[in-house]
């Protein structure tokens, strides 16, 4: 029996061609039971994300880089903190002492906060400019509050020695001195003794050259408070004086806040500090005007029958005049 030929006539069983080339094999996957992949195909390209990711390159293929280093802005605001440190403290003229190292460290801080803005590494420029000027305000705070220490210090030295230094009229012209060396210094020369002071009694006046007028009343006992009741020791009394300055002067006065108080024996009387009895002068005594005060004290009972008050308006041209008298 004899095997049909195909209708194309061409023999199964004979060897293919070198010319056709050899078609892929089809069907099922032997080693499977999926189709057998065509080994001719290209590779599947998986498609690109639909959103891309944070760190990705451009074109969806998400591969991921290193993230920018945050930015190093601790050097500004630590510029601004020791300004703003700086300039406060220089707004108080007694500490400008230490003004001088926070508004340094400042100007500092601030210099190498915009060196690090220029180089990208910082984004707070506003604050190491605020900080750097803050500190340069500071540093001048600090060199104007030594300035004005130094200035007034030495004011001071100038007045104290100006109180020390003999004065002309009270030593006399040695030139007009008849007889006397010309050459002869002033520390040879006998100085004229001061006049004491005008004693007077108690409710008068004493007035100045200048015309500053000062009156003392006489002392009254009176009964203390609550609150300092238990200073009063056993045997004595309170007493009070009221002090009245008018100042007739063309210059503005700053007087002196206690007087001086002694007993008959001499000795010196405890003071009191009764809210009733005791008040202070103005600090500043303008031309024209009148400032009291009252002044509160203890004495022994068997002291008080005659008490004495020195008190000057100031030491500068007035001095120290004396008030006496018993104590009502």
């Amino acid at each position: 029996m004899t095997t049909p030929l195909p209708p194309s006539g061409s023999d199964p069983w004979a060897a293919p061609d070198a010319d056709t080339p050899e078609a892929p094999p089809t069907g099922p996957d032997p080693h499977g039971t999926g189709p057998r992949a065509d080994p001719y195909a290209h590779p599947a390209v998986p498609p690109p994300p639909t959103h891309p990711g944070p760190y990705t390159y451009p074109g969806g293929y998400g591969m991921p880089f290193a993230p920018p280093p945050p930015p190093r802005n601790g050097m500004g605001v630590t510029a601004l903190v020791l300004g703003l440190v700086s300039t406060l403290l220089g707004l108080l003229v007694v500490l400008f002492w230490a003004t001088w190292l926070p508004g340094l460290l400042a100007l500092v801080f601030g210099l190498v906060a915009l060196g690090q803005v220029r180089r990208g590494t910082a984004t707070n420029k506003g604050a190491a400019v605020a900080g750097a000027v803050l500190g340069a305000v500071g540093l001048l705070f600090s060199g104007g509050g030594g300035y004005l220490a130094v200035t007034g210090y030495r004011a001071a030295e100038a007045r104290v020695a100006e109180h020390r230094t003999v004065d002309g009229e009270e030593y006399g012209d040695p030139s007009a001195d008849d007889g006397a060396d010309a050459d002869t210094s002033p520390a040879d020369r006998t100085p004229e003794p001061e006049p004491e002071p005008e004693i007077l009694p108690f409710g008068k006046s004493f007035t100045y050259e200048d015309g500053v007028k000062v009156t003392v009343s006489a002392p009254k006992s009176f009964t203390p408070d609550r609150y300092t009741a238990h200073l009063l020791k056993p045997g004595n009394r309170a007493y009070f004086v009221r002090i009245t300055i008018d100042n007739g002067s063309t210059k503005r006065l700053s007087p002196l806040s206690y007087p001086q108080v002694t007993d008959q024996r001499g000795a010196d009387v405890d003071v009191m500090v009764d809210s009733a009895h005791v008040s202070y002068f103005a600090r500043t005594i303008l031309p024209g005007n009148r400032s009291s005060a009252m002044h509160a004290f203890q004495v022994p009972k068997d002291a008080a029958t005659r008490l004495q008050l020195e008190y000057a308006p100031d030491y500068e041209g007035h001095d120290f005049q004396m008030w006496t008298g018993p104590a009502e």
